[in-house]
């Protein structure tokens, strides 16, 4: 565990991990809380632990909608959820790409 700002944390880490291998990140109502200036940035952080590996990147972002951005970048959308995770209903939405090897 990296205690910090992703901002500050996952390129370094990114560099730690092995080529290579595929790489998973969840955050839930994070954005909510980085101010406007660095979202950006944030997204570059998270963006860069995919940098040299496949990266499936899990969000809940109080859209109401679980969201899985695959290693292309497609976003899809995986399933309706309470805003304090009380449910979760799928919505059938399959990714066409393996998940494990």
């Amino acid at each position: 565990i990296w205690a910090g700002d992703a901002v500050e944390v996952c390129p370094p880490l990114a560099r730690e991990l092995p080529p290579g291998e595929p790489r998973v990140v969840f955050h839930a109502v994070t954005r909510l809380h980085v101010p406007p200036d660095r979202l950006a940035a944030f997204d570059a952080a998270i963006a860069s632990l995919g940098d040299n590996a496949p990266l499936y990147w899990l969000s809940f972002e109080g859209r109401g909608e679980l969201d899985l951005r695959d290693p292309s970048g497609d976003v899809i959308h995986l399933a309706q959820v309470e805003g304090h995770l009380e449910w979760v209903r799928p919505l059938g939405a399959r990714p066409s790409w393996p998940l494990s090897r």
